[in-house]
């Protein structure tokens, strides 16, 4: 497994090295991509956030 991350901007597409669509961060929240069907999940913003702060409680 390769340790390389690539970095995004916002309304960038994040790859894999190998290229695959990973994830896009848009204003409506986190895009994620199904490696298996191929669909979109948006997760956001509002979500995320509350998800991380019960994370590092």
């Amino acid at each position: 497994m390769n340790s390389a991350s690539p970095v995004s901007l916002p309304g960038k597409d994040v790859r894999c090295v190998c290229g695959r669509l990973t994830a896009r961060l848009e204003k409506r929240g986190l895009v994620v991509k199904c490696h298996r069907c191929g669909e979109l999940v948006v997760i956001s913003l509002a979500d995320l956030k509350a998800q991380l702060s019960q994370a590092t409680q």
